[in-house]
């Protein structure tokens, strides 16, 4: 039996492929136990600085809930976190009220470039340049202070929802985690020297 999570490291990325290829990569109660190991153990490597998460297959990434896995514990009253209810809570905060609504109670398809020009995904590449364009993102991240990224990642993930006070507060407060550390010297200092900087995580 194949592997449902494959993991492949190169330097600081780590590669994650959803392996249900003849599923459509849908998402049923043994892959997603063993995608939350998989990222318990990325997440205590020190080494992995990147995570680029893609699916097997030519078809999709991941259709999301595999309803015949779920099924049954939908009708025994099991609360199942699924695709559309993730959708109905976050999707009108992206796309606003009135075109999430549409999606959510159509259920009609959209097209990559749609999805695009709606905010809901950043580039639409041909199938064939996907890992090419995600891995050349990814190593540019991996050039920046992990300190730096952790601390946007967070401020952004903290204070997306809540008022723009507490939001600015939030960042503020990250910000001044950073001031005290050698990476944002080392960054000052190499933007002084006109040099590429050479950041530790300290």
């Amino acid at each position: 039996m194949s592997e449902i999570v494959l993991v492949e490291k190169e330097g600081p990325l780590a590669l994650i492929t959803l392996n249900r290829p003849e599923k459509l990569n849908a998402l049923d109660y043994a892959l997603i136990d063993r995608l939350m190991e998989v990222l318990d153990a990325i997440e205590d490597d020190d080494g992995t600085r990147v995570l680029v998460l893609t699916g097997a297959g030519t078809r999709a990434f991941s259709s999301g809930a595999d309803i015949a896995c779920f099924a049954a514990s939908v009708r025994r009253g099991q609360v199942v976190a699924l695709r559309s209810s993730y959708a109905a809570g976050r999707l009108p905060r992206l796309i606003g009220r009135k075109r999430a609504l549409r999606m959510i109670l159509s259920a009609e398809p959209i097209t990559a470039s749609e999805a695009c020009a709606l905010g809901l995904v950043n580039d639409v590449v041909p199938h064939e340049r996907l890992l090419d364009a995600a891995f050349a993102l990814a190593h540019k991240i991996a050039t920046k202070s992990p300190l730096a990224v952790a601390a946007c990642l967070a401020s952004v993930t903290r204070g997306i929802n809540v008022p723009i006070d507490e939001g600015l507060a939030i960042e503020a407060n990250y910000f001044a985690r950073m001031v005290p550390t050698r990476d944002i010297e080392e960054g000052l200092s190499a933007w002084l020297e006109r040099r590429k900087p050479q950041f530790t995580g300290c």
